[in-house]
């Protein structure tokens, strides 16, 4: 079945999140049901979608995943698929593609943000900072490469535990002393592509955007005055 741009993108289906896809399932009754789900993780070899409706899976389902920032829907078949429910009781679906899917479609997607479920203005950045999982004290290196007022998207050479506490230390100069800065936060989705792990995070403190908003200022304004310095010979 073929959906048009405008139907994926439905006034009551695409106002909550970005990544709002559907899910076509037939099962081995010959029975066709719509459902509306979000997309949480992606990779070349699998997905987590968080599903609205509850269904079942029959031994002879067969699925569809479309998005309007697909050209064609990524198939699964039931046996590569498992449902269980998170703490607030929604109902997750776990599909794992055989074969993988094309990076290229990640990288697609990516482009579009597809994941990315902000609906506040980002602002890119290029910060390098460090950052522990379910606050533990090995520090996992990473790059920063956007925020907004409701969360950031980081890139790490290492996998992050999905839906985990975050806490990112930043290091920051104030007058002569260096200082350490902390930032909680949340992973939302993940995506793999190239070798590297995108991962889209909420703040969990309403003060976080402000403090990263500073320091990313502070680090533009450094930046700017090296590079005059380095003009004019300073």
């Amino acid at each position: 079945m073929n959906y048009s741009h405008s139907e994926l993108e439905s006034e009551n289906f695409s106002n909550e999140t970005n990544s709002s896809v559907l899910i076509e399932v037939n099962n081995e009754a010959g029975d066709l049901q719509i459902l509306q789900a979000t997309l949480l993780e992606l990779c070349t070899w699998n997905a987590t979608l968080r599903v609205r409706q509850t269904f079942r899976l029959d031994q002879q389902t067969n699925l569809r995943i479309y998005a309007p920032e697909l050209k064609a829907p990524i198939e699964v078949a039931s046996e590569n698929c498992s449902t269980h429910h998170d703490n607030h009781n929604n109902q997750l679906l776990i599909c794992s593609f055989k074969p993988q899917i094309p990076e290229s479609i990640l990288e697609h997607l990516g482009q579009k943000s597809l994941v990315d479920r902000r609906t506040h203005e980002r602002v890119s950045t290029e910060l390098n900072v460090a950052a522990s999982c379910e606050m533990g004290n090995a520090r996992i290196p990473i790059h920063l490469i956007n925020f907004s007022e409701g969360g950031f998207c980081l890139k790490s050479s290492v996998p992050l535990k999905p839906h985990s506490r975050i806490l990112l230390r930043m290091q920051s100069i104030m007058g002569q002393e260096a200082k350490e800065d902390h930032i909680i936060a949340k992973s939302r989705w993940q995506v793999e592509s190239g070798g590297h792990h995108i991962v889209g995070c909420e703040f969990l403190d309403p003060d976080s955007h402000q403090l990263l908003k500073q320091l990313h200022e502070t680090i533009q304004d450094a930046g700017h005055q090296t590079f005059w310095k380095r003009l004019f010979g300073g």
